[in-house]
């Protein structure tokens, strides 16, 4: 296995994957991490529009390293989130 695969599944143990729902009942999935000591602050992790929160193992991986608690999403239709809805 490739480091990148082995520090994912790494993060994924950490982490807290979830979905909400928007107002128009899309499911929108968003993941938690929290570092292992003392909390420094927050990011909230807004990726790029065509990416997903998968993409940025390293950048999270840091954030957590440096004592950063991380909130990231699936932009609607990106990822693991509902795709979108047709124009009626």
């Amino acid at each position: 296995m490739s480091g990148t695969v082995i520090q994912w599944k790494a993060l994924v143990a950490r982490g807290r994957f979830e979905v909400f729902k928007a107002h128009d009942g899309a499911r929108i999935r968003y993941a938690t991490w929290k570092p292992e000591g003392p909390v420094r602050g927050t990011v909230v992790f807004l990726n790029g529009r065509a990416e997903f929160i998968e993409k940025y193992v390293e950048t999270i991986g840091e954030l957590l390293d440096r004592g950063f608690a991380v909130w990231a999403k699936d932009w609607r239709g990106q990822g693991l989130s509902a795709r979108l809805r047709p124009r009626k």
